[in-house]
């Protein structure tokens, strides 16, 4: 995620303006050095201010310099910003496409909130290393010039603090990602146990639902705790690489005064970098690991979790035979966690060629079964395949292709009969499409808004005419397989007979989700859902064997009658 800032052309650009920034720093230990030593304390008043204007010279060049380098980092930023953008909205589609059943309302997050973050976050990082970094080099030059031992002695244990902060942040952000982690099981919990209260009083199970409840808020509290030992660490930099050279100071002063004392500016100048700059700069870094280090690699985690394509599971290139079965193989559905399920434990086989009805009373999940069929859902236990491959790894082209679904609710849109019609078939020829439009029933519909090449306006279509537009479209796709979920409501008992019958002797296979009892008659196999108990079998085997089917066929005859 970070390519697109290392080839930046801009990161030369930065790195210039961040050395003149750090100019003031490498001088402040070594002017106030020269302004005591060698002037005021020499009796050089001119030679000591000329050694303050130089620091104070430095100091305007660097309000320059930030501007400048704002620009740099912006430029350099904003190519991630595009990059992260991309992954997730490619990983989104290519998920989509492989699970079209779920809506993924993460990815608007990704794209927003925690993009934004990252790119924010890498922002504040780049400008702390670049402190961290400049500053302590700048301290190590100016303590060589002024007192080479003392920038030894600085420079082994600032590396060293350093080295043990760089290690412990993957620690600290197991730590803290443990930390999350467990907040949010305290919240799925505390859902759960709320949803199913009743359920929990009616069945006695408050002892387990507590335990449970108790098991994750301890999960959080030892994560805290975890989290919390962490902050060790921040007075173990503070100690290893501030103090130690302060220490190494004070013992040179001492010393070199037994042995003949230190100048006082050398003192003062190497107090300088020491109090001014090291010290501030390693409890800055401290600082910026824990807030913007952590939450940088705890989202960039995140978003490369998120924005993973599992290139294993995808079937790309298998082509789906060109007589494909459909077999739904132990599948359940359900619409959350406490829900109850709307297929249950289901395995039926549809033979390609066959004709099935799907039947039941209203709301029961018909719609469900006929997308679980199609792909548009995905089962939550069990497989939906066609063929070999389980549907949600098919190709997406290769699997519109070998299925079509017409729902009950037509889609129509501004065009021409002929756009609309060729939909699902943009290479159909005249002929093709006349003779479906004549299978279906449309014909007449057809002649009547103008033609082929005639304009079609949706909003002065009726229901009725959406859906035969609708079944005219399907009729003359590839696809091997068609489902009509209520595609024909709205058309009266014969209009509906012919077009099923169309598709019957169109090829392939079809599965009519009924709502009338007549769809099952001339099916020839009938599945019945009820209750999220599902039976299959021909009109005569269920008329005796489903209890169901019995009752929906004497309801039919009486409304009939």
């Amino acid at each position: 995620m970070i390519g697109p800032f290392l080839r930046n052309r801009n990161t030369a650009a930065l790195l210039a303006w961040s050395a003149l920034d750090s100019l003031p720093v490498l001088l402040s230990g070594i002017c106030v050095t020269m302004a005591l030593d060698r002037g005021f304390l020499a009796g050089r008043r001119d030679v000591g201010l000329v050694w303050i204007a130089a620091l104070g010279a430095a100091l305007a060049v660097r309000a320059i310099t930030a501007r400048r380098i704002n620009e740099r980092l912006a430029d350099l930023v904003e190519p991630i910003r595009v990059d992260l953008v991309r992954r997730v909205v490619r990983a989104t589609v290519s998920k989509a496409v492989r699970e079209p059943g779920r809506t993924r309302h993460s990815a608007i997050a990704q794209i927003t909130s925690q993009v934004d973050a990252v790119c924010a976050l890498t922002g504040a990082a780049v400008l702390a290393v670049r402190d961290t970094v400049l500053i302590t080099g700048a301290v190590l030059i100016g303590l060589t010039a002024l007192k080479p031992v003392l920038a030894l002695a600085t420079a082994v244990p600032v590396t060293a603090a350093l080295l043990l902060l760089i290690a412990s942040l993957r620690t600290l952000a197991a730590r803290q990602a443990a930390t999350i982690t467990a907040n949010e099981e305290v919240a799925q919990e505390s859902t759960a146990l709320l949803l199913g209260l009743r359920d929990i009083l009616a069945c006695g199970a408050q002892p387990l639902a507590a335990e449970r409840m108790y098991a994750a808020v301890e999960r959080l509290a030892g994560a805290t705790r975890g989290l919390s030992r962490s902050g060790t660490v921040r007075a173990a930099v503070l100690a290893i690489g501030g103090y130690l050279p302060l220490l190494a100071l004070v013992g040179l002063a001492a010393w070199q005064h037994a042995t003949g004392g230190m100048q006082t500016g050398v003192l003062l100048g190497v107090a300088t970098y020491i109090f001014a700059h090291l010290l501030p700069m390693l409890r800055a870094t401290v600082q910026n690991a824990n807030s913007v280090g952590l939450p940088l690699l705890i989202t960039v985690r995140r978003l490369r979790e998120a924005t993973r394509v599992d290139e294993v599971t995808s079937c790309r290139g298998v082509a789906v035979p060109a007589e494909p079965d459909l077999r739904l193989e132990r599948i359940a559905f359900t619409y959350g966690r406490v829900a109850e399920p709307i297929v249950c434990d289901l395995s039926v086989t549809v033979p390609f060629g066959r004709h099935v009805a799907i039947v039941g009373p209203s709301g029961v999940g018909k719609s469900t079964l006929a997308r679980l069929m199609c792909g548009l859902s995905r089962p939550s236990a069990g497989a939906v395949l066609l063929g070999e491959q389980p549907i949600q790894r098919l190709d997406g082209a290769e699997l519109s292709q070998a299925i079509t679904l017409v729902p009950q609710d037509a889609y129509i849109f501004t065009g021409t009969v002929r756009e609309n019609l060729a939909y699902l078939a943009p290479q159909a020829s005249t002929t093709t499409l006349t003779r479906s439009a004549e299978a279906v029933g449309a014909a007449a519909l057809i002649e009547r808004l103008g033609g082929l090449d005639a304009a079609l306006e949706p909003i002065r279509l009726s229901e009725g005419e959406r859906q035969l537009i609708a079944l005219t479209r399907a009729h003359a796709s590839a696809a091997r397989m068609v489902i009509l979920d209520e595609a024909t409501n709205h058309l009266d008992t014969a209009a509906e007979e012919q077009a099923e019958d169309a598709f019957a002797k169109r090829g392939g296979t079809l599965i009519v989700i009924a709502h009338r009892l007549s769809s099952a008659l001339r099916a020839d196999m009938v599945i019945v859902i009820d209750d999220a108990q599902v039976q299959w079998g021909t009109h005569e085997e269920l008329r005796t064997a489903s209890p169901c089917y019995a009752r929906l066929l004497r309801y039919w005859n009486t409304s009939v009658n």
